[in-house]
């Protein structure tokens, strides 16, 4: 069995699992969500609930990189201009650290098909990974250019026109032992860590058709590359106009779900909490 039909083996189950999980999660979540609404924001019930929401969000971010992981998380692709999507993911990340970050980004960067949920998820992970390695603070050096590949090449993609992504730390580097590890699942040195975060990264990656790589030493930081294949499209900039402004009504809301925990709790809600549409 392959490296590739292994992690794919991989990934179906731990979709499996996820999927379910995430399903006994919902029910749990919106429970503790009812069970807010009767208490009083100043007593010591709706703090232990709020507690109590706030580690199934946790959780639920976990399942999530499980079913990205999985066969489950194909993209879903638009084209997007990928430097916005970095700049924002990356500064988002950042925000309270004490780490901070250089952009240097080559002028009319190639737009790019990617499902933006997936690949700010990539790079979330490996901003986290970053910001980590640097407990006192550091800088995060974050570098976009376009790269034209030929036939004649070693790089592990077809020749085309792409998109390179450079994210560089200047924290504590990664051991030789350990390199070759990285993108294996569950692996991780960090206490507390789930070892999911450059393997659902690599997998996200390779759905787009491109490419992961990590360069490293002890004491020297570590460099982590992103090739994505630029687009033949060009970004269509949606102009909001009267039509799509909010509109407000009432109606009846139709709850369908397999799980009966879950479409009974959503009832409950509805039935609770009546919104305009």
């Amino acid at each position: 069995m392959t490296e590739r039909q292994k992690l794919e083996s991989l990934g179906l189950l731990a979709g499996g699992i996820a999927h379910d999980f995430n399903n006994i999660l919902t029910v749990i979540f919106g429970n503790i969500i009812l069970a807010k609404l009767s208490q009083d924001e100043k007593s010591g019930s709706y703090e232990k609930l709020l507690e109590a929401e706030q580690s199934i969000v946790r959780a639920k971010e976990l399942t999530h990189q499980l079913l990205t992981f999985s066969k489950g998380g194909a993209p879903v692709n638009e084209t997007a201009d990928i430097s916005d999507l970095v700049v924002y993911t990356t500064t988002f990340m950042l925000r309270g650290s004490r780490t901070r970050c250089e952009f240097i980004i080559s002028p009319d960067i190639w737009p790019v098909d990617v499902d933006v949920g997936q690949m700010s998820q990539v790079i979330n992970n490996i901003v986290i990974n970053a910001d980590h390695a640097m407990p006192d603070g550091g800088v995060i050096r974050v570098a976009l250019e376009n790269k034209e590949i030929g036939q004649e090449t070693a790089f592990p993609l077809g020749p085309g026109k792409y998109v390179r992504i450079s994210i560089t730390d200047e924290g504590e580097g990664i051991p030789k032992e350990n390199i070759t590890r990285v993108f294996d699942p569950y692996f991780t040195t960090k206490a507390g860590g789930s070892g999911l975060d450059l393997s659902t990264a690599r997998s996200i990656v390779l759905r787009h058709g491109g490419h992961i790589s990590i360069e490293s030493e002890v004491g020297s930081g570590t460099l982590v590359r992103i090739c994505l294949p630029a687009s033949t499209r060009k970004i269509v900039s949606v102009v909001k106009s009267e039509s799509m402004e909010q509109s407000y009504g009432v109606g009846r809301v139709l709850v369908m779900d397999d799980e009966e925990g879950i479409s009974g709790t959503a009832s409950t809600w509805h039935g609770m909490v009546k919104r305009p549409l």
